[in-house]
């Protein structure tokens, strides 16, 4: 026997109740999830959101004090995610879907941003003359789509359209220029082919990263490595690539910092809060489910048994509680059970809801609005409770935001295709364009890109606007008619047309009534 020098008594040993082995086997599977499962968070998930939306602002900046780690270095590890996941939002997120439809139609519109030649090589006739020459050649081939088009499905309208969506949803937007039979044919590239990994010195002293070569010392893009794909099952041969060159491919996206290769989404910023707020919304939904149910549970005593499902080794369905395990968890709503002797059945009627709801969403919203850079009132479509002067202020907003994604498509879009055309329908001696000096080139290649002008609130005060101006020449007509979309010179032979023939035609009225007149009247009188 030991002897207890503290005197002290043993703890006695608490044995823990045995769980059947039915339960610990899992034998029995729920056939439904009780309500609410689906609202536990894993600790897997928690670790994976944790990783893509904090690891951005770790790495950013310096890194153990030794290297640098730059907006490419994030590109580099996270695009292909954020990319997936904003491609997810734009497919089941109806918010994210109705932001890139709404910028699209605002960027683009639906007929896309005109392309108007105004070259000034001679006189005023003449820059007229040849002006018109190149707008109709060049839109003879931007509407025919088995020109435009190496798919041949698409013209130069629906083009600009896929590629401004393309970018808001990936952030980069690539079309390779194809030269087929002396005519430019254009082809929009899945943005996941240009592979952001595989990072690599080349022996010409250039260097590759996020899937674009570069110049070593002026950091000038060079070429462009395009992964192959299996059309038949989709798949991308890694390491497998076509080298285009910077000349060739189109890179659309939008540089938010220095030396910026890459584009980022345009939802990133706002995919957390979508999150939160889908999350909020099931589980309101849940909670006013449960508020608008009610439940009713039986309960047995420890003895009480009943036909359940047998035990394989207890032809009864008793465990060694003497309590019977049954293959559902719950009993189905409007079930009529037969109670045994010892059960009992308990109501319970749920009466709490989920308040603030409106608030919430409200929040939400606003704060995914500028994530997005848009108003609510756009992104949201809804005009209630909004005044007209509120009204307009949103839309001269929006406007300018659109604006600068306008100019940015067409610096990195429509001037490459414009310029890529000209050049080769000068070589090209069955076009008319071939008549022109090639040392003309540069004069040649002047335009004017009009976009789309959006829809008036209120277009009676924005004409009263314009006229003012050109009464007090602060405007010109011919600026205000490029404004609107609309050549000048071919506006004022229209309008010289209809007033010469609205002069003509009183004269000849008046002309046919006294004929009339006059073989009405009676030769006797």
């Amino acid at each position: 026997m030991a002897w207890n020098f503290f005197g002290k008594k043993e703890e006695p040993k608490i044995e823990l109740p045995k769980q059947s082995e039915r339960m610990i086997d899992g034998k029995v599977p729920r056939t439904a999830p009780p309500l609410g499962q689906d609202l536990k968070r894993s600790i897997s998930a928690i670790n994976v959101g944790a990783i893509v939306n904090n690891a951005q602002p770790k790495n950013w900046g310096f890194s153990n004090g030794l290297s640098v780690v730059n907006i490419n270095s994030i590109i580099n590890n996270f695009w292909a995610i954020q990319a997936a996941t904003s491609a997810n939002l734009h497919l089941k997120n109806p918010i994210a879907r109705k932001y890139i439809y709404a910028n699209t139609s605002g960027v683009v519109g639906c007929e896309g941003i005109t392309v108007r030649p105004n070259v000034h090589i001679g006189s005023d006739e003449e820059n007229f003359e040849t002006s018109k020459i190149l707008y109709e050649e060049f839109y003879k081939w931007a509407e025919d789509p088995r020109r435009f088009s190496l798919c041949g499905t698409m013209d130069f309208s629906k083009f600009q359209q896929r590629m401004e969506e393309t970018r808001a949803i990936f952030g980069d937007a690539f079309a390779i220029v194809h030269i087929i039979d002396g005519t430019v044919k254009l082809e929009i590239i899945d943005s996941m082919r240009i592979n952001t990994k595989f990072n690599r010195w080349l022996e010409s002293g250039n260097y590759v990263s996020n899937g674009i070569e570069y110049e070593l010392n002026t950091g000038r893009p060079i070429a462009y490595y395009v992964t192959q794909i299996n059309p038949i099952d989709y798949s991308y041969h890694i390491g497998k690539w076509d080298r285009i060159t910077a000349d060739r491919m189109i890179h659309l996206f939008t540089a938010n910092y220095p030396n910026q290769q890459r584009g980022l989404p345009d939802l990133m910023c706002s995919a957390p809060v979508l999150d939160d707020l889908d999350r909020f919304m099931n589980a309101a939904i849940q909670s006013r489910q449960v508020a608008a149910s009610a439940m009713a549970f039986v309960t047995n005593t420890q003895k009480t048994t009943y036909e359940g499902i047998p035990d394989e080794d207890d032809e009864e369905g008793e465990d060694d509680s003497g309590i019977t395990r049954f293959d559902d968890a719950y009993l189905k709503g409007g079930s009529i059970i037969e109670l045994e002797e010892g059960q009992d059945v308990k109501t319970v009627t749920p009466s709490a809801t989920f308040d603030a709801l409106s608030e919430f969403v409200e929040n939400q919203m606003l704060l995914v609005a500028m994530g997005l850079d848009m108003t609510t009132q756009t992104l949201k479509g809804d005009t209630s409770n909004a005044s007209y002067s509120a009204s307009k202020l949103v839309d001269k907003i929006q406007q300018q935001t659109f604006k600068t994604k306008q100019n940015n498509l067409i610096i990195s879009v429509l001037k490459p295709i414009y310029i890529n055309w000209l050049r080769m329908e000068i070589l090209n001696n069955s076009s008319p364009v071939s008549n022109f000096n090639p040392s003309d080139f540069n004069k040649l290649t002047e335009a004017q890109y009009t976009p789309a002008k959006p829809q008036s609130l209120d277009p009676l005060k924005d004409l009263q606007f314009e006229e003012l101006a050109m009464q007090l020449n602060l405007k010109s007509r011919e600026q205000v008619i490029t404004e609107m979309g609309f050549d000048p010179r071919v506006m004022q032979e229209q309008i010289n047309k209809e007033q010469n023939k609205d002069k003509e035609e009183p004269l000849n009225g008046n002309s046919t009534d006294a004929t009339d007149q006059g073989s009405n009247t009676d030769p006797d009188r």
